[in-house]
This record gives structure tokens, sequence and C-alpha cells, in this order.
């Protein structure tokens, strides 16, 4: 949110691609740290998996559903 506020709303770009940059940087350094197996219980078995594709995938799932989310609220609001 502070990247897009300081782009957008600010219109400082080099300072919001900066900070975009870093938190890239952050989040590969964060993925290699997170590279050991983990077991993922599910109702109907055990997967083995990197944590870091479990984080991603975790991220993806909430991601997409607060995109949902929002979108049907908007869509809501604007009826």
């Amino acid at each position: 949110m502070e990247v897009f506020r300081n782009a957008f709303v600010y219109a400082q770009f080099g300072y919001a691609s900066a900070m975009g940059v870093a938190l890239f940087f952050l989040t590969i350094t964060f993925a290699a740290l997170n590279f050991d197996d983990v077991e993922v219980n599910w109702l109907f078995g055990t997967w083995s998996t990197p944590l870091v594709v479990v984080i991603a995938v975790s991220f993806a799932l909430g991601a997409g559903g607060g995109y949902l989310a929002a979108s049907r609220r908007a869509k809501r609001r604007a009826e």
C-alpha cells in the first residue's frame, strides 16, 4: 500500500520503485532461507514440499480471496 501511495498519490515514482526493488530482494532472501521441506497435512493425505512453496501458495490464495471480496464489495457499492 505504501508503494502505491508514494507512486500514485504523491507522484514519487523513483522512491516507490526503490521500495519495490528493496521488497523484491527482501522476498528473494526470505525465500532462499526457507527451502527446507515441510509436510502439509490434508484431509486425504500428506504432502512434502519446500516451505517457500507453501508460503507462496498461501499468499496467492489469500490475495485472490481478498481481490474477489474487494471486487464484490465495490460492485455492491456501485449499485
